[in-house]
């Protein structure tokens, strides 16, 4: 017999609860940008969102690259940043990895390869695992 996990929420305002067999807890990931000297370097970032790259992942210092989760993973209601910050992307390894990619070769390489438009996967770690794979339904709409 499946073991069952009795759930207590609240739903507007009324307390209801359910029978489960299992509570998945996802806490998220946010940016660790602060404290880094990037003042210093001229390095633009937002606390929230992490470091504002353009669409060769350089940061606003053309020294500087940043990948992975510490580049903004959403948009900001700033419509002057949305179109400052195409490198942006979801918070996954597999995109991260992308990214990593890319600005090796445009850093050791001096090549100028914009952000791919490439199908990454997406999985979370789950048993069993979720995945994902092309546009999602944000992106069609």
């Amino acid at each position: 017999m499946i073991p069952q996990i009795l759930v207590k929420y609240k739903e507007d305002g009324v307390d209801k609860e359910m029978m489960v067999e299992a509570v998945l807890f996802s806490m998220g990931r946010v940016p660790n940008v602060e404290n880094m000297g990037c003042e210093d370097a001229n390095v633009v970032y937002d606390v929230d969102d992490g470091f504002i790259v353009d669409e060769y992942l350089k940061t606003s210092n053309k020294d500087i690259y940043a990948v992975g989760d510490c580049i903004a993973a959403r948009f900001s209601n700033k419509e002057s940043e949305k179109k400052a910050n195409p490198g942006k992307g979801a918070q996954f390894t597999h995109n991260s990895d992308s990214q990593a990619r890319q600005v090796i070769r445009n850093a050791l390489f001096l090549g100028s390869e914009k952000r791919a438009s490439v199908n990454i996967p997406r999985v979370t770690y789950t048993h069993p695992e979720v995945a994902h794979t092309g546009k999602t339904r944000a992106e069609l709409d």
